[in-house]
């Protein structure tokens, strides 16, 4: 029988958007040399705001509504609200965890690419 989210995976969103707004504070008062302000959206194209709200909102409501993979969808609504959080409070996000080859990002994205990875991952191949 497919399940709806349980308090437990809302209580996980919220948690892990806490989480990640409490590093990008404290990354910005403690190592402020290593901020990077990103004013775009993915992959840093400029999308406008409401777009991302919009967005945001949609991801939501299938959160809500998913039946077999509520913790991959949570880690995904996770990252997507934090970083649309940090667009709506600063006017772009706070990337501070610096990766090779350039790459700069956040607990957000870390939640983002995994949830996507897990959801595809539960797509059944025919």
């Amino acid at each position: 029988m497919p399940q709806k989210p349980s308090a437990k995976a809302y209580s996980l969103v919220l948690f892990l958007v806490v989480l990640d707004q409490l590093t990008k504070v404290g990354a910005r008062s403690w190592f402020p040399q290593r901020i990077e302000f990103n004013r775009g959206s993915a992959f840093s194209v400029d999308i406008p705001t409401v777009i991302i709200i919009v967005v945001a909102a949609a991801m939501l409501i299938f959160f809500a509504k998913a039946q077999h993979k509520p913790w991959w969808a949570a880690l995904f609504v996770a990252g997507a609200l934090s970083n649309t959080l940090d667009r709506i409070l600063w006017g772009g996000v706070i990337d501070w965890i610096h990766y090779p080859f350039g790459i700069t990002g956040n607990l957000a994205d870390i939640y983002l690419t995994v949830g996507v990875i897990g959801l595809l991952s539960t797509f059944k191949r025919t």
